[in-house]
């Protein structure tokens, strides 16, 4: 769930982004799971969906270690990757920016820390699930 105020924006790659709405002091917490806000799917479910649901969770969702497939409801499934991001994924799963951001910087992540896959946006899912 995401805890900071923001707004989404293009992004500088034609896409969409999520930007801070507020300025944000180096170690505050981003965001944190919560179960109301983070819907998890498990293969078996997955492949049970509407071809049209798939199609929308291989673009916004991700996959974890576990084999858990995780859409966040909330604006945070906007945050783009950055091979420098300006948060943080604790060991716990929690974000928190790794510097101080200012009102109208994109919020990034790195993909890579959380991604079972390691790969980009709309690529998150094993390909063997479909």
């Amino acid at each position: 769930m995401l805890l900071v105020k923001h707004k989404l924006d293009k992004d500088n790659y034609g896409g969409i982004g999520l930007f801070s709405d507020q300025f944000i002091t180096k170690g505050d917490f981003i965001w944190i799971w919560d179960n109301d806000v983070e819907i998890t799917y498990t293969i078996e479910k997955f492949k049970s969906l509407p071809e049209a649901y798939k199609s929308f969770l291989y673009k916004y969702s991700y996959q974890l270690k576990n084999g858990l497939i995780v859409l966040n409801v909330d604006n945070s499934r906007f945050m783009n990757h950055s091979d420098t991001p300006n948060t943080f994924e604790m060991d716990n799963g929690n974000i928190v920016s790794t510097q101080d951001i200012n009102i109208g910087n994109e919020l990034t992540c790195d993909y890579n820390k959380f991604n079972h896959n390691n790969e980009s946006c709309g690529q998150f899912l094993n390909k063997d699930i479909k």
